[in-house]
């Protein structure tokens, strides 16, 4: 973290991920250091260094603003930042993996699990419930694991004693994955927690996550807080630059006081199109996750206007 509040990362504009030259610094600094022996090597080979960067983002320590061009950086969160320093290290611990568990959005670091959810313990390891890793077992295919879960969401839980595995290749083959001790106890309990909500239907908010502080409390009962999340910023106005193709572009200007049913309007106005389809907008929030919001006469999508 102190790294990242002396030196703001500037992110590509395809995937808002910073460059391999930023992944290389920061891998000398790390007490285990990943050794690549490939001569170009990406970004996604750094498997430690897209898992922190995965927990800075999951949690909002680090969060992406414009810089003075426009182009996106990757910044310390000041206002969580310094509820970090005030923490003990069981409580960044705990409200580092809770972030995970909750918001740990694949897409955030610009990848994708192949999962109907795209975070690792809610969508992935929940799939495989009946698997031998949670009967205290060593999977079976540990590269079924590697490929479907991804190295840098292996690597948190080896970085937070979860988990014991060896990684080979430059990060792409790996041996021997199983939970510890530790990582079958507090799991399994996070699993249940997940179990228990969508039988009852209850979540906290609309992006499905759940209260893991009485799981936590299971296991540490001396924990008593995580991350208190600020409120986002609105601004009073947007200004929106709209595609159609690659040639036709409107620039749009509207109050934040304005629903999307009025943006959808004003869209097609500026295109002269009639307004007689249905529309939905599509975007990733702030974690990463894909969210949809339509007219409300479409069915499947997570909000209407």
């Amino acid at each position: 973290m102190d790294y990242l509040v002396k030196n703001p990362v500037p992110l590509s504009k395809n995937k808002n991920l910073p460059p391999v030259k930023w992944a290389q610094s920061l891998n000398s600094l790390l007490s285990k250091p990943e050794i690549l022996t490939l001569q170009r090597p990406m970004l996604p080979h750094y498997a430690q260094i897209m898992g922190l960067l995965l927990l800075a983002r999951s949690s909002s320590l680090a969060s992406l603003q414009p810089d003075s061009r426009g182009n996106a950086e990757l910044h310390i969160n000041e206002t969580l930042y310094q509820q970090w320093q005030g923490m003990n290290d069981i409580e960044r611990y705990f409200s580092l993996l809770e972030a995970w568990i909750n918001r740990g959005y694949a897409m955030s670091v610009g990848e994708r699990i192949s999962s109907i959810d795209d975070r690792f313990l809610p969508g992935f390891m929940m799939i495989f419930g009946d698997n031998d890793i949670w009967q205290d077992k060593a999977v079976n295919d540990p590269d079924f694991w590697l490929r479907r879960g991804k190295a840098f969401n292996l690597s948190i839980l080896k970085m937070a004693g979860l988990a014991e595995f060896h990684l080979e290749d430059n990060n792409r083959k790996i041996h021997s994955l199983k939970l510890t001790s530790w990582g079958q106890l507090f799991l399994s309990t996070c699993r249940q927690g997940f179990i228990d909500s969508l039988k009852s239907g209850e979540y906290e908010d609309g992006d499905e996550q759940i209260n893991l502080l009485p799981a936590i409390k299971a296991v540490r009962p001396d924990f008593q807080r995580t991350f208190e999340q600020p409120e986002p910023v609105i601004a009073a106005s947007y200004v929106l630059s709209v595609a159609l193709g690659n040639e036709c572009t409107r620039t749009l200007k509207i109050s934040a006081n304005h629903l999307l049913d009025d943006l959808a309007e004003a869209i097609l106005d500026a295109f002269d199109f009639d307004n007689d389809h249905l529309y939905h907008f599509q975007y990733l929030n702030e974690f990463g996750a894909d969210r949809k919001i339509a007219h409300p006469a479409v069915d499947d999508c997570d909000g209407s206007t």
